[in-house]
């Protein structure tokens, strides 16, 4: 949204977006490799680094638009144990949070039958194979041309964590990349008054 912004206020505007793990991008920051870094935090900051939290976000599970379990009005994490997964690489961010939703049930997590960090087979795999995976909650705010997923109806205790914007601390930023985080700041404003995110909305992941 963003970036839809800027480049239709600005067409000469351009953008250079690395994605990756936070572990990643953390390193790409203290590198200088990059202005800043919009992520899902665990914890504070180091020492080094600067964190605007925008707001916070649940992690939600997902699946294919015509996968049944779309249909349920409510549903239990115990009813998704043993539904197929597709999941981020293990040791990842968001597989902690999403196992850490299912121990809080009393559960023991799902077995990944693929994991990958390739966010197009993950889709793939939802609306052809009728697999399940995890999302940060905050990309269903996202809207899409082809909405191919959509979030169950499904608790995950414990994944709300800050959606934030890290810079260094003696780094001096480009009036763009202040003005592009301006700009973040605007879109996110809705999140951090409370607004619920879209519980039933169809969408493609971004």
């Amino acid at each position: 949204p963003v970036i839809d912004r800027l480049v239709r206020q600005h067409p000469l505007m351009s953008f250079h977006v690395i994605t990756g793990d936070t572990g990643t991008l953390y390193q790409q920051v203290a590198a200088r490799n990059v202005d800043f870094m919009l992520a899902r935090i665990s914890h504070e900051v180091a020492e080094e680094h600067s964190s605007d939290i925008l707001f916070r976000s649940a992690s939600v599970i997902v699946a294919g638009v015509r996968n049944p379990l779309t249909r349920r009005r409510r549903l239990e994490l115990s009813e998704l144990v043993d539904e197929r997964w597709v999941l981020p690489l293990l040791d990842s961010f968001t597989t902690a949070l999403a196992f850490e939703a299912f121990r809080a049930r009393g559960l023991e997590p799902p077995r990944a039958t693929v994991v990958t960090p390739s966010l197009s087979m993950r889709n793939r795999l939802l609306t052809t194979c009728g697999f399940l995976t995890v999302i940060h909650g905050f990309a269903l705010a996202v809207p899409g041309r082809s909405p191919i997923i959509r979030p169950l109806p499904v608790a995950m205790p414990n994944t709300r964590r800050p959606i934030a914007i890290i810079t260094l601390k003696k780094r001096v930023l480009s009036p763009l990349a202040e003005y592009f985080i301006e700009n973040v700041r605007s879109i996110a404003k809705p999140f951090a008054k409370g607004q619920p995110e879209p519980a039933r909305k169809s969408l493609r992941t971004l």
